[in-house]
């Protein structure tokens, strides 16, 4: 039944109603491979989507046009394959120009390099997909955009081409020619290659989801050589500006930043004294380079059994001491013992009235959301609702947000303001959430470490569609935004070998899980599952400007991609022809 299901849509968009392409696909300009007596080297187009690995040496010519709406990034791969040694591999733009004469530039360059998974992958996806097979374990990830690539005979490279499309662009047909140089020897050898870019005349615009991969300022020593960088310098702040730039370049919006600073006095009313300045200058940060919209704030509780579903207690929380000073609350007081509540709520009070005192100061008030305790299950959830309950008594307007666990849904439903259910929680907890929608209640979802098995997720290896398939089920469950915990929870010496096993630590996180891009000095490189999220990012803004259109459109454009929450056609011409089909659209 689903092969014929995925013939009939196959079909359906190539026939769509009928319309004659906007830029038809005859005007393609099919490029040529420079024969290898020549230059030494084959080079072959192959869509970005496609993951080449490195025992995979046999290619087939795959030239197809760019789509791409303007605000976008296009992206090319070249597979170079070498038929003799070749060393300090380089591309360079020759041209990039359409039938008027237009130009597009700002074109990067970078070498996809492999990165080792070696952590089993299960449960095993059994429907419409299997994981990457590569018997060294080893699988195309990180973005290398400042080094020269040396081939050995036999041996290929994959070359990635990133065109930003402005939202000026002309729209038409573009012919693009890049040249790679190489050395054979001491021999300069180079070689070119025609492509074809379509720009639709379609602004793709700002992200309509709410994004966040959680950063963590900590991890700054890995873009230093490993040497710590204190905060308040200027390579701090360097560094957290190119942050906040990678982020948004990502499609990023929302970021977690610390709003838990310690008492340090009391004024002579009796309120609390708090000192929000590094707050106020992470924020500050992220407005100017980081294109916020969500002050993600972080969590106030944490699990004292060190498992998801233990007690919650207060991780950072202060009480008056008989001193006239402050101490600490231990993580381990139980909330439910006689007493306790009273010890604790005059930090509540204090503190959520400073910091709603503070948030309308700064005009903040209405991007701030604040995380109580990640992950409540159905053996903790009464712990999350006390809490809550002190939260909202002193700050009642605050809105908070939390990934949900297996079993939470129906206790929290009313209590938590964003739910964010992990994807598998969301198939299986569906109607709560779709009628929390319908109530005008906000939803995200989350994927980390699971699931597996048939869901879609962003290990290095799964087929790369299903990272940017990720987005396309924001759209199909309704939900407003995506979280993930690991952009750049980077192993400790990973700055040291970027290729080491990405399913460290202990080899218990599936490779990739704990971060999205990698650290450079100085600098971060990208990645292409990075850039792949970046893409269905966009493909959701395409999806609601089709929906404003036209709502069955949309879900026409949806159901030839997304079946279920688990369930998805994964073929990647199929993709192609539906995307193009909304830019068509979208252009008429």
């Amino acid at each position: 039944m689903k092969q014929i299901i995925i013939v009939l849509s196959v079909l359906f968009f190539l026939a769509c109603e009928n319309n004659t392409p906007l830029y038809p696909i005859d005007d393609i300009d099919t490029g040529t491979v420079i024969p290898s007596d020549e230059s030494g080297m084959r080079i072959y187009q192959v869509d970005p989507l496609i993951k080449i690995v490195a025992e995979n040496n046999q290619f087939t010519e795959e030239v197809d046009v760019l789509d791409v709406a303007r605000g976008e990034t296009a992206s090319l791969q070249l597979i170079i394959k070498a038929e003799k040694s070749l060393t300090a591999a380089s591309a360079e733009l020759v041209s990039l120009t359409n039938e008027s004469g237009a130009q597009l530039s700002g074109v990067k360059f970078g070498w996809v390099r492999d990165v080792l998974s070696t952590l089993e992958y299960y449960p095993k996806p059994s429907l419409g997909f299997t994981e990457i097979q590569s018997m060294s374990k080893k699988y195309p990830d990180v973005i290398i955009d400042d080094e020269t690539e040396d081939i050995n005979a036999g041996n290929h490279a994959s070359l990635l081409v990133s065109i930003p499309i402005p939202e000026s662009a002309k729209p038409g047909l573009y012919t693009g020619k890049v040249k790679i140089n190489a050395l054979d020897g001491t021999t300069p050898v180079s070689a070119e290659k025609t492509f074809s870019l379509r720009v639709y005349p379609v602004n793709v615009g700002e992200p309509e989801l709410f994004v966040t991969n959680w950063v963590f300022f900590d991890r700054f020593h890995q873009l230093n050589n490993g040497e710590q960088v204190q905060r308040g310098t200027q390579l701090f702040n360097e560094l957290r500006k190119k942050l906040a730039e990678t982020c948004k370049s990502l499609g990023q919006n929302t970021y977690l930043i610390d709003a838990r600073p310690y008492p340090i006095g009391v004024n002579p009313d009796g309120s609390w004294i708090f000192n929000f300045d590094t707050f106020d200058e992470d924020v500050q940060a992220f407005i100017d380079h980081g294109g916020l919209k969500r002050i993600e704030a972080g969590h106030i509780l944490s699990v004292t059994g060190g498992a998801v579903g233990t007690r919650f207690g207060l991780n950072s929380a202060w009480e008056l001491n008989e001193n006239g000073g402050f101490s600490r609350i231990s993580l381990y007081d139980d909330w439910r013992e006689e007493g306790y509540k009273e010890r604790v709520e005059p930090y509540f009070k204090n503190y959520f009235q400073a910091l709603k005192k503070h948030l309308t100061e700064k005009g903040w008030l209405d991007m701030f959301v604040q995380h109580l305790g990640d992950e409540p299950t159905a053996t903790n959830y009464d712990g999350y609702i006390f809490y809550a309950q002190l939260v909202k008594k002193y700050f009642p307007e605050i809105k908070l947000i939390d990934a949900m666990d297996v079993g939470s849904s129906s206790y929290l439903k009313d209590v938590s303001d964003i739910m964010v259910p992990k994807l598998d929680v969301l198939h299986q907890d569906d109607e709560v959430y779709r009628q929390r929608t319908e109530q005008g209640k906000e939803n995200w979802f989350y994927t980390s470490m699971s699931p597996r098995g048939n869901y879609a997720n962003r290990f290095v290896n799964l087929p790369l569609v299903l990272t940017r398939i990720l987005h396309w089920i924001n759209y199909y469950s309704g939900t407003k935004g995506y979280l993930h915990w690991g952009l750049m929870w980077w192993h400790s010496d990973l700055w040291k070998d970027l290729y080491q096993d990405s399913s460290n630590p202990r080899n218990f996180l599936p490779g990739g899980d704990s971060y999205l891009i990698y650290p450079g000095y100085h600098k971060f490189y990208m990645s292409i599952r990075a850039n792949a999220m970046r893409d269905g990012i966009h493909d959701y803004n395409l999806l609601k400007m089709v929906e404003r259109r036209s709502p069955e459109k949309a879900q026409e454009f949806l159901g030839a991609v997304v079946y279920g929450y688990d369930d998805y056609n994964i073929e990647i011409k199929n993709f192609r022809n539906v995307r193009r089909e909304m830019l068509e659209f979208l252009s008429n």
